[in-house]
């Protein structure tokens, strides 16, 4: 073993011969890296969507947004008053009243031939 002007020995550490191989190898990983690239396709463009097929990719789910719409605009729409009542200050009437005024009144056909046929029996006439 040689020793150098400094007192250290001329021999090469692992790194070193490590890295001068690798140095004498860059070329041809080079080509073959250029070569393995080359054989590849570029990436596809994107291409842009139109609003038709926007659209019709997402169907099922603005059919679904429009009918929880459809179902809460019947919801306001029955459970408000009418304009009448609110301009006028009155309160709505309650089911319970409704019935008895359609009741008294005969408003519902087969209600008041119900009561027509009751009223006949009570009477003891025949239907």
């Amino acid at each position: 073993m040689k020793l150098n002007s400094y007192g250290k020995s001329n021999m090469k550490t692992p790194k070193e011969i490590l890295f001068q191989h690798h140095q004498s190898v860059v070329p041809k990983l080079d080509a073959l890296h250029d070569r393995a690239l080359d054989g590849l396709r570029p990436p596809p463009k994107r291409e842009t969507m139109t609003w038709w097929e926007l659209l019709r990719s997402l169907r099922w789910h603005l059919a679904a947004m429009s009918a929880v719409w459809v179902v809460v605009g019947v919801l306001n729409f029955s459970s408000s008053s009418g304009p009448g009542l609110v301009a006028s200050g009155k309160s709505a009437a309650s089911p319970a009243q409704l019935w008895a005024s359609m009741r008294k009144t005969g408003g519902c056909s087969w209600n008041s031939r119900r009561t027509h046929r009751r009223r006949d029996r009570s009477a003891g006439t025949p239907e």
